[in-house]
């Protein structure tokens, strides 16, 4: 009996999906883009980098198992640790992401 290969989880989907997508355009000069293209990749960056604030401040607050898990202090501590940031970069809260309500659209 074969076992399924099981699917990321949404969150970490979404991880790879950036990843990936961030590279590809990591070598781009936006120097190039038109006006137009750059307003509108200035207002829907801004609008998505909430959002994905809001997210990861989401699973950090579900995250004490992690901290738990590594005999972290707290799920901020072992992001730093993880990442290389001081605590206050890991578990910064950040802008509020209803500011950004007008520019999702």
């Amino acid at each position: 009996m074969s076992v399924a290969p099981t699917q990321p989880h949404p969150v970490l989907a979404l991880a790879d999906t950036l990843d990936a997508a961030l590279k590809g355009v990591a070598d781009l000069d936006p120097g190039f883009m038109r006006t137009a293209d750059k307003e509108q990749a200035l207002t829907r960056l801004t609008a998505l980098g909430g959002r994905l604030e809001e997210l990861r401040l989401r699973v950090l607050a579900a995250a004490d198992d992690v901290a738990a898990e590594h005999g972290a202090r707290d799920a901020a501590a072992w992001v730093a640790h993880e990442s290389g940031l001081d605590r206050g970069e890991s578990g910064r809260t950040g802008p509020n992401p209803n500011t950004f309500d007008m520019i999702r659209g």
